[in-house]
């Protein structure tokens, strides 16, 4: 093989690297960027978390002055960091795929 060969490769080459880093970044990334399952969720902006589960109690959940109060199936203080990690957890949620 003479040089001007082993050039033409190598600059054959280098156009498929850039257009395929190219495509990827461009034109077919954006498209496969995950998808928020609850978009706009901001866990400090909520003050009301409703849990319906089917063959199950209602559960709900205010935010009070001094944490976090359930008012159904039963009325109690609950532990705030309970809430605050489901709802970082919904605001981190991706689907799968």
């Amino acid at each position: 093989m003479n040089s001007k060969s082993t050039w033409i490769l190598l600059t054959l080459a280098l156009a498929m690297a850039g257009f395929i880093v190219g495509w990827e970044k461009y034109v077919a990334g954006p498209a496969r960027q995950p998808v928020e399952v609850v978009p706009g969720l901001d866990p400090a902006k909520v003050t009301r978390v409703q849990v319906r589960v089917t063959g199950a109690l209602e559960m709900i959940a205010e935010r009070t002055n001094d944490g976090w109060h359930m008012s159904r199936p039963i009325d109690s203080k609950i532990r705030p960091r309970v809430v605050e990690y489901l709802l970082h957890y919904l605001a981190q949620l991706r689907p799968d795929g």
